[in-house]
């Protein structure tokens, strides 16, 4: 057999298998071995003369007790640790508990010479001593690197099934359309999809709803088209989360069309296009459109973009998805900042639009700009004066009725108190009717042209009654009416035409001369300095002459009803 001496390395290696097996077995040997060592240990306590003695010189029975405990556990690391920490304490005495408990495992390695224990305690034990503890602490460091590793991986793990089924739990499946849309305006933060089919029925696709309750229609990729094919939605849940998961991969696809950088680097900006940049620290957003120009993002029109930037974290794939669908219904056509507006809104009301002032006091106004509009209120009613000829005259509203209701609308407050929005609506109100000349048709009253004397008109009376009297005769007194000569009839009738014939002319003159009065339009324009009149139009067509107006006066009669 071999000597232990000559084989210290093979030896410690021994020690630390026996140590570390984790068999039931070995586990109940290693215990053995402490026991033993322990109660070596603790012996001289047990005698009657020098028990007292001893049991103040012993005091590392509690380190026993306390590494006994440990070796109970099934974990080898922590066996490891227990020895390693018992003999890196205490003294190496002849009697002390370290070499006690080395002596027990030395003996406890089999296929080794057996030696004295003296020898052992003088050769071996101060040879192996440092050789089992570096190995010790480097298996143990080994085996907590290994542990950590694992740890970190099973983290990992957990972490990634929990972003799954995060991820998962986002995508609410529906059956109707309209289940999904009333879904997405409640719950915000998830995604609330439903499923198509095309009109021959030979594609679905996936309808999905964000949180501003628009939607988007796209294709189904090929396993979403399978898992379709079998049931839309069905309640096996294996089958729903592989339908869940595929609708992830669309949304992704089609999302990661926006780009979007956090924190970037000066480098990554330069060439930088159609992209958006987050800015964490200031939390704001720019957008840099195709030319490369920088816009910044006003986010008070999105609130939930702005709670977003605070709360999430946007390096996360799960919060860069949400962030990127609410990204999607963020307006970059007139991304333009404050300052750019405001000088914009100077220039163009400069160029396009007028001044208008209110008072109550139009006397006292020092003189205005030329074409400046000044609206102010006597005894209740608005009147509206222009700057012209310097001097402030009044413009015609009559045909305004927008502006005047407008005015109604302000009640009985004093010019000084309007608002300034609704100071701003009036001068664009205003801007636009002054811009609109508006054609107004004013028609004379009719004078009379003659005065009828009825009395004149006696015969015309008479006849008119005799019709009336005939009408009401009954059918025997008809047929008894004489037939009158036809000759004598016609002769009669030219009478009556030729007499009443002024009674005909007077009406039909009315009615003509009504219709040959010329129209003559007033037309109502502002003046103002940069107003540019339209070309003028081509002169009506002329009214007809009188002498184109013919009446028939055959064609006037008054006769007896037809037989």
């Amino acid at each position: 057999m071999a000597k232990i001496i000559n084989n210290l390395e093979k030896f410690t290696q021994a020690l630390i298998d026996l140590v570390s097996d984790n068999s039931e077995a070995g586990k109940k040997k290693l215990e053995e071995i402490f026991g033993k060592a322990h109660a070596v240990y603790d012996e001289p306590k047990q005698s009657y003369v020098w028990g007292w003695f001893y049991s103040y010189s012993r005091q590392r029975s509690d380190n026993f007790k306390k590494a006994e405990h440990d070796l109970k556990f099934p974990d080898p690391l922590l066996r490891l640790q227990a020895l390693l920490v018992f003999i890196s304490e205490g003294s190496w005495a002849t009697t002390s508990a370290n070499t006690r408990l080395m002596l027990g495992l030395i003996k406890g390695v089999p296929g080794y010479d057996k030696e004295s224990d003296e020898y052992l305690q003088t050769h071996v034990i101060t040879a192996l001593t440092p050789l089992l503890k570096e190995q010790l602490a480097l298996l143990i460091k080994t085996q907590q690197n290994e542990m950590a590793i694992k740890e970190a991986r099973q983290r990992e793990l957990d972490l990634i099934n929990q972003r799954k089924e995060k991820a998962l739990d986002e995508i609410a499946l529906f059956d109707r359309e309209k289940e999904a849309r009333d879904f997405a305006l409640k719950q915000t933060e998830k995604y609330a999809v439903y499923f198509v089919q095309n009109g021959k029925k030979t594609s679905w696709y996936m309808g999905w709803y964000d949180s501003t309750g628009k939607k988007e229609l796209l294709l189904a990729n090929k396993e979403l088209q399978f898992l379709l094919g079998k049931s839309a939605i069905t309640h096996d849940d294996k089958i729903r989360a592989k339908i869940k998961a595929q609708c992830r991969v669309l949304l992704e696809e089609f999302l990661g069309k926006i780009n979007v950088l956090v924190n970037p680097a000066p480098k990554e900006l330069e060439g930088l296009a159609s992209a958006f940049t987050v800015d964490e620290k200031k939390e704001g957003i720019t957008w840099y459109d195709s030319l490369g120009r920088t816009h910044a993002i006003d986010l008070k029109p999105y609130p939930l973009v702005e709670d977003c930037l605070k709360k999430r974290d946007l390096r996360d794939k799960s919060n860069e998805l949400f962030f990127k669908s609410l990204l999607l219904r963020v307006s970059t056509r007139h991304a333009v900042d404050n300052e750019k507006q405001k000088s914009l809104l100077q220039l163009m009301q400069k160029r396009f639009s007028c001044e208008l002032l209110l008072t109550n006091e139009l006397a006292r106004l020092p003189a205005q700009r030329l074409g400046a509009y000044i609206l102010t209120r006597e005894k209740s009613l608005w009147f509206l004066y222009q700057c012209q000829d310097g001097a402030a005259r009044a413009v015609n509203t009559d045909a305004w009725e927008e502006y005047h209701k407008m005015l109604d609308g302000l009640g009985s407050r004093e010019p000084e108190a309007i608002q300034a929005e609704e100071k701003e609506k009036l001068r664009g109100l205003i801007t636009k009717l002054s811009r609109m000349p508006v054609v107004v048709r004013t028609e004379e009253p009719v004078k009379p042209v003659l005065k009828i004397n009825i009395a004149e008109f006696s015969a015309l009376e008479k006849c008119l009654g005799g019709h009336l009297a005939k009408a009401k005769h009954n059918a025997k007194d008809t047929k008894e009416v004489v037939q009158v000569d036809k000759d004598a009839v016609a002769q009669k009738k030219k009478k009556l035409v030729s007499k009443y014939s002024a009674v005909a002319t007077l009406f039909g003159a009315q009615v003509i001369e009504e219709y040959q009065k010329p129209v003559k339009p007033v037309i109502t324009a502002a003046v103002i300095d940069d107003y540019i009149p339209p070309p003028p139009t081509e002169s009506l067509e002329s009214t007809p002459m009188d002498g184109e107006w013919m009446v028939n006066e055959d064609e006037y009669h008054c006769g007896g009803p037809s037989i």
